[in-house]
C-alpha cells in the first residue's frame, strides 16, 4: 500500500459543512478507499474525521518504534472563572492543531495530538518566575 497523504473537501454549505476524507486520488467510503468521489462519506463533525485520520496513520506506521515528546501549550482565560469542563469543551470544539509537511523535511512520520486528560488549572498560588 502507498504512504498515506490524507487531505480534506469541504463540501455542504458554510452553515452545514461536510467533509470528505482524501488520499491521493481515492476517497474514504467508510470501510475502504474508491477512486469515486460518489461513493465517499461525508463525514458532518471535524473531529470524528480527526480521529480517523489519526487511526490511519497509527495504522500504517504501527511496526515503527516510537518517540514521543511533549509541548506544553498555556492557555489564558481572562475574566469570570471558568469550570475545567466548560473549557476542555470549547477547546476542543475551537483549538486547531496543524503540522504543515511541505514546509520542511524530518525524514519521520510525525503526528501530533491534544490529549485533553492532561488539562489542568495551574495553581493560583504558585509564584510567576516558577510558570515560566
Amino acid at each position: 500500500m502507498k504512504k498515506l497523504t490524507l487531505s480534506t473537501i469541504v463540501k455542504g454549505t458554510p452553515e452545514n459543512p461536510r467533509y470528505i476524507l482524501v488520499n491521493g486520488d481515492t476517497f474514504w467510503t467508510g470501510r475502504n478507499w474508491s477512486k469515486h468521489e460518489s461513493e465517499a462519506l461525508l463525514f458532518h463533525d471535524e473531529r470524528e474525521l480527526s480521529e480517523l485520520c489519526d487511526k490511519l496513520y497509527r495504522l500504517e506506521n504501527i511496526d515503527k518504534p516510537v518517540q514521543k515528546f511533549v509541548i506544553p501549550i498555556e492557555v489564558e482565560v481572562f475574566g469570570d472563572d471558568v469550570a475545567i469542563n466548560k473549557l476542555r469543551w470549547w477547546l476542543a470544539k475551537v483549538l486547531r492543531l496543524e503540522l504543515d509537511y511541505n514546509k520542511a523535511e524530518l525524514g519521520s512520520d510525525v503526528l501530533a495530538t491534544v490529549n485533553w486528560k492532561n488539562l489542568k488549572k495551574e495553581d493560583d498560588n504558585e509564584p510567576d518566575e516558577l510558570r515560566s
